[in-house]
């Protein structure tokens, strides 16, 4: 069996290293917070050139704490892509805020300007971008319109660690603020759940920084609305190490990926995704016509394949009933048909690779 994704694999020869950090938590007694989550914020910074990086639970923790933050008032419309994970839908909503969906770009996996415009309304008060797959997409411009109509722009970067524009600054960077996921399978990946937001606004700072502890700058006194949204110290001492190792794994998953557009020939690929400068590979996604009929036949030959997302958050039963969700996304259903995540993980090997890529070329619809 290739695996879409061995963490095992890739964690061995860190173990020790990961070990000898806990070794010290258990000592110290310090389990949520302390010196570790504070050494990882300031590598995170580091690493991405923020201003400000606030350890939270989980990617998701890390959207809800932003929208919480702003200060919007209940029912202020935040524009966001329908083709992502529900949790970038479900934080705008969890903050008493309404998410309006925006349909993507023809062959893109993310809407451009012109999406994004055409959905705007007068209640438009932030928009959420979604950088997937480890894309850094260009959004200056969108930033431009978001500053002059005085918007919030938030990147959920949740799927693009260590993707860069091409400017070469950090993907996050660019918005009021970023988010993170640290979910194992992620370019950076903890040992269960954990997150990270940035900003450069000391402002969301303070407050991201007591919503994550009940909304509290001292214990047990309370000054904001806020949530059990703190870093646990174990799992920052794990991603202390593998900080280190991240620029290693990328360049990993950009010789997988290379080798990929470089040798798969297939008609039944109808789409191949774009090589820009500064992506990630977090995962690497193609467009098949007979998508379902790709996925059975590698899977029956011993090859984990998965598909981002069967469904847009529109069509999700939870939204049914939603206004928010009756709306017409072409592209997006497009995208949801048609989609396959192949393996790119740095551990995969070359001859593993190589047995995908000839069993793609010998697919016959």
């Amino acid at each position: 069996m290739i695996k879409f994704f061995d963490y095992p694999k890739i964690l061995k020869p860190h173990k020790r290293k990961i070990y000898k950090n806990f070794d010290k938590i258990f000592d110290s007694g310090t389990f949520i917070l302390g010196k570790e989550v504070e050494e990882f914020e300031k590598k995170f910074s580091k690493y991405t050139g923020s201003t400000y990086s606030i350890g939270v639970s989980s990617g998701t923790d890390a959207l809800l704490s932003i929208f919480m933050s702003l200060g919007l008032e209940s029912g202020d419309e935040v524009l966001v892509t329908s083709y992502t994970f529900i949790a970038s839908i479900t934080s705008i909503i969890r903050a008493g805020l309404k998410p309006v969906f925006v349909d993507l770009e023809k062959d893109s996996y993310h809407p451009n300007l012109d999406n994004v415009l055409d959905a705007w309304t007068p209640k438009t008060k932030a928009v959420l971008f979604v950088h997937l797959f480890g894309e850094a997409k260009e959004i200056e411009d969108l930033k431009k319109v978001c500053d002059e109509r005085g918007a919030y722009l938030i990147e959920d970067c949740a799927q693009s660690f260590g993707s860069k524009y091409q400017n070469g600054k950090h993907v996050g960077t660019l918005g009021h603020a970023g988010a993170f996921s640290f979910f194992p399978a992620k370019n950076l990946g903890c040992l269960g759940d954990g997150g990270m937001v940035i900003t450069s606004d000391q402002t969301l700072e303070q407050k991201i920084r007591m919503i994550r502890a009940h909304g509290s700058k001292k214990r047990y006194y309370h000054e904001m609305l806020g949530g059990n949204f703190r870093l646990d110290t174990i799992q920052a001492a794990s991603l202390n190490v593998l900080i280190d190792q991240v620029d290693e794994w990328i360049e990993k998953r950009k010789d997988n990926a290379e080798y990929y557009l470089k040798n798969i020939k297939n008609d039944c690929v109808i789409g191949m995704p774009k090589n820009y400068l500064g992506n990630s590979w977090n995962q690497f996604v193609i467009r098949v016509k007979n998508r379902d009929g790709l996925k059975k036949y590698l899977e029956e030959k011993g090859v984990e394949t998965f598909i981002y997302w069967g469904l847009g958050s529109h069509q999700q039963k939870v939204f049914l009933n939603e206004d928010f969700s009756k709306k017409d996304l072409p592209e997006t259903n497009k995208r949801c048909e048609e989609v396959l995540a192949l393996p790119v993980y740095p551990g995969l090997l070359k001859r593993e690779r190589k047995e995908i890529v000839d069993l793609i070329n010998n697919f016959k619809e």
